[in-house]
């Protein structure tokens, strides 16, 4: 799984400012489910979805079934909103799987 996460330049919440331009103007992104925490991408070749969730600002994201989605999300992002983002950090988590 890889985490995103988007850091604001300012006090903006980009986590709300990124769901507004997803209800309003997005087609190539849409919502997976009614409370609008997972964002798939409308081609089917890129796979997965993104679970999204606010930290005090700072958008997080975690991909779920496929990675593939990442390259055009955080595309998506720059075109969209290239003065209100300081950094785009990426996480690989690695699952422990000895006990």
């Amino acid at each position: 799984m890889l985490r995103i996460q988007v850091i604001p330049r300012g006090d903006e919440n980009f986590y709300h400012i990124l769901r507004q331009k997803i209800d309003n103007e997005a087609k190539t992104f849409v919502w997976a489910g009614k409370k609008k925490l997972r964002l798939r991408h409308v081609q089917p070749a890129r796979g997965g979805q993104i679970r999204m969730r606010d930290a005090d600002g700072v958008l997080v994201a975690d991909t779920f079934q496929g990675d593939q989605i990442v390259g055009a999300f955080i595309a998506g992002l720059a075109a969209w909103f290239p003065g209100e983002i300081a950094a785009i950090n990426i996480q690989v988590l690695i699952e422990n799987t000895t006990k």
